[in-house]
């Protein structure tokens, strides 16, 4: 078993690699992303480099032919509502707010990754005989200060969000 960056903190402390990922930061705390040294300095978002990794850990398993296992947590849409350069400008110029614009972008990059993950599997000739599941940990973010706009509309038409014993903050099959 390989774990990469994967701590019990539930989100980062920085998806930028100009904060080392939050690894820069002073005061420490559970939130530091570990095992991304590489990427530090760079113009690699958190979400990419976990891609990265993610891809580079396949490679082993998919050459000799063994089973593998990935758990893939993007620590993506968590807090800190950071902005993904890749993809925020397409939500700014369509009017969004700088916050919501960078939730999107979040999201995007997450979905960036997913195909990216699903292309490479095919490149190598195993989607076939690979099984994808996608899920949630639990519904989304939906309360100020975090998101813009009023509380508990974001995920409409499900009422609340994430911690909610409602909907909108749980996910079901």
């Amino acid at each position: 078993m390989v774990n990469i960056s994967g701590h019990a903190a539930g989100h980062p402390r920085s998806y930028l690699p100009q904060e080392n990922y939050g690894n820069l930061m002073p005061h420490p705390t559970l939130r530091e992303v570990p095992d991304l040294e590489e990427y530090f300095g760079t113009d690699t978002f958190l979400t990419e480099a976990l891609t990265l990794e993610a891809l580079k850990t396949l490679e082993q398993p998919i050459k000799n032919k063994q089973p593998f296992f990935l758990n893939m947590a993007h620590y993506a849409v968590h807090t800190p509502i950071t902005a993904d350069k890749r993809f925020v400008k397409n939500y700014l110029d369509a009017g969004l707010d700088s916050t919501e614009a960078a939730y999107a972008s979040l999201l995007e990059g997450m979905d960036k990754s997913l195909g990216d993950i699903m292309n490479y599997l095919k490149k190598k000739g195993v989607e076939n005989n690979t099984v994808i599941l996608f899920m949630s940990d639990n519904g989304g973010l939906s309360i100020n200060p975090e998101r813009s706009g009023k509380s508990h509309t974001q995920n409409l038409p499900l009422k609340a969000g994430k911690g909610s014993v409602y909907e909108g903050g749980f996910v079901s099959p």
